[in-house]
């Protein structure tokens, strides 16, 4: 770890322990052993840790915690179980013994880093349960993060930075919620990790809004891609289309028009039949760019939007991906299953548009080789042109590609 980074965290972590309301517990499984740690070398750390534990073998983990369902230990269930319990012991032993002014705090994670053969991707879930004034109600964080390093050591690193940037954004920066964020993200940056999901709750955060929360980690491009579910609830991209088989259309949805909800229930239809009816996730999917069309990206409007599509019962997507090769290899990789691709006949000619690809080492061969390992089917909504419907026979292709299409087609 640089010296800055050390320089900067201990500053926080020494600003916490010589506070002295705020008390609590520290809760740690599998690599995640880093965060008590750096409040132990700040110095003065009496002052503010009741008990640390590391439930690190999974029949202790589970004795203390519970059986997943899923037999998953580095999950969002496992994360709130922690808390549950670490928070409630606190309070049980502690509230009738220390000075009414005390603050207190329960912190868990759950880490998943690199193990020795580097056969997996690190990754994990962090969060804090606290009192953000003395007596108040409970307020909470949970966030998800994606490990990048690629030593263990420097996951676990990682870790520890933004487990001490938690607890200190919490107790001292949670009035706006620019500043949270990148206090929160303060010293790891983007090449280090991704943070792909963030919720609060209570009254600590009163004015915050966990859909512009996911937009500001997306404009600080802590994270690739923001997934909100059909009740407008921001969720993990990776637990909720792992093995989901998933239907996308991609577009700006100022605002969602009739054609789009037409172009959703007719692929549907055929999507499903693939695999029987309840194997398929549909999703629109707002890019980026889509958002700043406009310039600056105005939250009420990109609000207004997701609301508008979850309404109908659709989950969106804010991806910082443009292209659909990107899009597709992307959604392949995390959801394990197939990928449906919904396009106007416009947006079929753009993908092969050679020249659209010449940025890439492989050109437009790279694109369409990712479109086609990742992508099941491309389903091409129908245009009318000069008075005339178009489809995907009737679209312009440079002669230079016709054959890569027709291998498209060929094979449906």
């Amino acid at each position: 770890m640089q010296e800055e980074y050390y320089f900067s965290v201990r500053q926080k972590a020494l600003a916490i322990n010589l506070e002295p309301t705020i008390y609590g517990t520290f809760a740690e499984i599998g690599a995640g052993q880093e965060v008590a740690r750096l409040f132990f070398r700040a110095g003065g750390a009496s002052g503010t840790i009741a008990k640390t534990i590391s439930a690190y073998d999974m029949v202790f983990s589970d004795s203390i915690y519970g059986k997943e369902d899923s037999g998953r230990y580095v999950c969002e269930s496992r994360l709130s179980k922690m808390l549950d319990k670490e928070y409630r012991l606190l309070m049980e032993r502690l509230k009738q013994h220390r000075s009414q002014e005390t603050k207190y705090f329960a912190f868990a994670n759950t880490i998943a880093a690199l193990n020795f053969n580097k056969t997996n991707e690190g990754h994990g879930w962090i969060g804090v349960r606290f009192q953000h004034e003395s007596n108040a109600e409970e307020s909470e964080v949970v966030l998800h993060v994606k490990l990048l390093d690629e030593e263990n050591i420097d996951q676990q690193q990682a870790v520890g930075i933004i487990g001490v940037n938690l607890i200190h954004a919490c107790f001292f920066h949670a009035n706006k919620q620019q500043e949270f964020i990148e206090k929160l993200v303060e010293s790891v940056g983007s090449h280090r990790m991704e943070m792909d999901l963030i919720k609060v709750r209570g009254p600590a955060f009163e004015t915050f809004d966990n859909r512009v929360l996911g937009l500001i980690l997306l404009k600080l491009k802590m994270t690739r891609s923001v997934l909100f579910n059909n009740k407008g609830e921001i969720q993990g991209v990776g637990e909720s289309l792992y093995k989901k088989n998933i239907l996308l259309l991609r577009g700006s949805f100022r605002p969602l028009t009739h054609i789009n909800v037409d172009m959703f229930k007719s692929t549907l239809e055929l999507f499903k039949q693939c695999d029987g009816p309840d194997c398929s996730y549909p999703l629109a999917v707002i890019t980026m760019i889509d958002l700043r069309a406009d310039g600056e990206i105005d939250e009420q409007d990109f609000l207004s939007r997701v609301d508008l599509i979850t309404k109908m019962n659709i989950p969106v997507l804010i991806s910082n991906y443009h292209e659909y090769y990107q899009l597709a290899s992307y959604l392949g990789k995390i959801s394990k299953k197939k990928t449906g691709l919904i396009l106007g006949v416009y947006n079929l000619e753009e993908i092969f548009a050679k020249e659209r690809f010449a940025h890439l080492e492989g050109g437009i061969l790279q694109a369409l080789g990712l479109l086609d390992q990742y992508t099941e089917s491309i389903y091409a909504y129908p245009e009318k042109r000069e008075d005339v419907y178009v489809d995907s026979k009737g679209i312009n292709v440079d002669v230079s590609v016709k054959d890569f299409f027709n291998y498209f087609i060929q094979n449906k």
